[in-house]
């Protein structure tokens, strides 16, 4: 699903500023300040919370807009998952004693 053939690859490939799946991720949160900044204005700042809604005029076009960054998400969302459904499996094969993690009585 996500490409990878070995657990080395795929950690470092998330390496900080120089792994692809670092820079990749840094790229979709950027989508999706893209996607925001449509709706709501300027990021941070948004526009006014009104009772009912937000001070907004929401047209067909900016639901287009929106709706183009938040498909990027659906494939990038499937290859995480796959990702970290590795990343566990790894861990448990590794140690199996890490499925037991949070199995005790809390303090």
């Amino acid at each position: 699903m996500h490409g990878y053939v070995t657990m080395g690859e795929l950690m470092r490939d998330m390496n900080p500023l120089s792994g692809n799946l670092y820079l990749e991720a840094l790229h979709m949160t950027r989508v999706a300040r893209e996607a925001y900044v449509v709706i709501g204005g300027k990021y941070p700042h948004p526009e006014t919370l009104v009772p009912g809604g937000v001070s907004t005029t929401i047209t067909l076009q900016v639901f287009n807009e929106v709706y183009v960054r938040l498909q990027q998400f659906f494939d990038y969302s499937k290859k995480v998952v796959a990702i970290w459904d590795d990343i566990t499996e790894f861990f448990y094969d590794a140690n199996p004693d890490y499925r037991k993690v949070g199995m005790r009585a809390k303090n």
